[in-house]
């Protein structure tokens, strides 16, 4: 490979690395983006066009669109937290319901305008939202519950155990602690009937 090749596709590689690693980036960050996507797309227009207007069919929309990258991290945070599979769904939804071929593209205007309107709608009156209702629905049917013992002999009774029992008991007004007249059981993990998971701080603390 030809060093100036070599150097084109070392810059996308980075370029691609940059955009796809999910992680916080500042203003500094998308700024240096934004200049090694000018320098590299320079670079490529000098290297695979140059001067001969025959060849700009290599500079394809694909290319150009990189330079909107640093405004969508900007935006929208990484772009790996965009999922293509959701594109290509919204595309196969649509794309069935096109039915005018004479003007496919005015056709799918509409299509996305009404969805768009439904939408608002539903936001200013929920009980039109047939989805809602379908989940409100499945949240009345009862869930079992699962319920996870702590031992004690890998978790033995801690200070900080001590003290929040101790307040248990303040708040009961009955004694809770080791020594006490009610008997207690600790749990690393209950769900709830509506759905909810409360976890002990030692299963947090472990995540």
């Amino acid at each position: 490979m030809h060093p100036p090749i070599l150097k084109k596709f070392s810059q996308f590689v980075e370029i691609i690395e940059f955009a796809m690693t999910s992680t916080k980036r500042t203003d500094a960050n998308l700024s240096y983006l934004q200049e090694l996507i000018i320098k590299f797309l320079l670079g490529f227009e000098k290297l695979y066009v140059g001067e001969d207007p025959e060849k700009i069919h290599r500079m394809r929309l694909c290319i150009f669109q990189l330079i909107h990258v640093p405004n969508h991290i900007r935006w929208n945070g990484s772009i790996r937290l965009g999922s293509q599979a959701t594109v290509e769904r919204s595309i196969g939804e649509m794309g069935r319901k096109i039915r005018s071929k004479k003007a496919p593209f005015a056709n799918l205007t509409n299509l996305i305008y009404e969805k768009e309107l439904i939408k608002i709608l539903c936001l200013y009156y929920p009980t039109l939202d047939v989805n809602s209702k379908q989940k409100s629905n499945l949240e009345t049917v009862p869930q079992p519950i699962q319920q996870h013992t702590i031992s004690k002999r890998y978790n033995p009774m801690t200070p900080v155990i001590e003290e929040e029992l101790a307040s248990i008991s303040v708040l009961l007004k009955q004694t809770i602690t080791s020594g006490g007249n009610i008997k207690y059981s600790r749990w690393g993990k209950l769900k709830l009937l509506n759905g909810h998971v409360l976890s002990s701080r030692s299963t947090e603390a472990k995540n």
